[in-house]
C-alpha cells in the first residue's frame, strides 16, 4: 500500500512539474488558458488550478511520447495500443484529478517543441530517445 501512494505522489509530482513546464512555456508564448477552478482529493487545489489552466484542451491532459521505451511506454503487440507503466500510472493520476489524458506519438526530437509551442501539455517520465 504505501508503495503504491509513494509512487502516484511520485507520478503526481512529475506530473505536475511537467505540466508547470508548459505553463511557463505557453506564458512566454502568450498562449496561456483561463484559469479553471476545482477541488481533487489528493490535489492541492491550487496545484490543481495551475495544471487546469495550462491544458491545451479543457479537462484534457495532452501528453507526448515516443512510445518506444519498455516498460515505459510502448505499442501493446496484441492491442495495437500504446500502454506501459508510465501510460497507465498517468492515466490513473489524470483520473485522480478529475481529467482525462490523450497521448500522441511523436519522435522524441519534436516533444520539446510541443511542449513550447503548446501542442502538448506534458511529457511523460518514460520519454526517452
Amino acid at each position: 500500500m504505501k508503495r503504491t501512494i509513494r509512487r502516484y505522489a511520485t507520478a503526481a509530482t512529475t506530473l505536475t512539474a511537467l505540466l508547470t513546464l508548459a505553463a511557463c512555456a505557453s506564458a512566454s508564448s502568450g498562449t496561456a488558458q483561463s484559469s479553471a477552478n476545482g477541488s481533487t482529493p489528493g490535489v492541492a487545489v491550487s496545484n490543481l488550478a495551475v495544471i487546469k489552466s495550462h491544458l491545451v484542451t479543457p479537462g484534457v491532459i495532452t501528453a507526448s511520447t515516443t512510445g518506444q521505451n519498455p516498460p515505459g511506454t510502448y505499442i501493446d503487440s496484441e492491442t495495437g495500443q500504446l500502454t506501459g507503466y508510465y501510460v497507465e500510472l498517468c492515466r490513473d493520476v489524470a483520473a485522480d484529478m478529475g481529467l482525462t489524458i490523450r497521448f500522441d506519438q511523436v519522435p522524441f526530437a519534436d516533444q520539446l517543441t510541443g511542449i513550447q509551442s503548446g501542442r502538448f501539455s506534458a511529457l511523460p517520465p518514460a520519454t526517452s530517445s
